[in-house]
């Protein structure tokens, strides 16, 4: 098999379509793409969809204090398109809790970036747009 020294070095960068690259795309589809969420009025909680990058949407105002199905290490992105969503800072570390630099109240086209310490998240950045 006659495979670029490229690929053999660089499996996953953007411009080689390794054989690890071209498995993962289609083992794992979801993780390719922005999963969109409508959180519905009076949640305190949101679930993550099996994807690093989420576009959420709050049905009404809503204050979330717990976000939950993320694993030991994962860059979560937050992409908000609209003002109701707030997101609580708790620096307790009990689980599922966000660890920011501050509350974070959402405005259109905002993302929040954060990183799952196993057990809560914490505020890698933020955006507002």
């Amino acid at each position: 098999m006659d495979v670029p020294r490229a690929q053999l070095q660089y499996p996953l960068d953007a411009e080689s379509e390794g054989t690890l690259k071209i498995y993962l795309k289609k083992l794992l589809p979801e993780m390719n793409r922005v999963q969109s969420l409508t959180i519905p009025a009076g949640a305190t909680t949101f679930e993550i969809r099996g994807s690093d990058v989420m576009s959420l949407t709050g049905a009404a105002a809503v204050t979330i204090a717990t976000i939950s199905g993320g694993y030991n290490g994962q860059v979560l992105k937050l992409i908000f398109n609209d003002a109701n969503i707030t997101i609580t800072d708790d620096a307790t570390g009990v689980s599922n809790t966000v660890n920011l630099s501050a509350a974070f109240t959402s405005t259109a086209n905002d993302v929040l970036q954060l990183v799952s310490d196993g057990t809560s998240w914490r505020e890698v950045s933020r955006s507002v747009n």
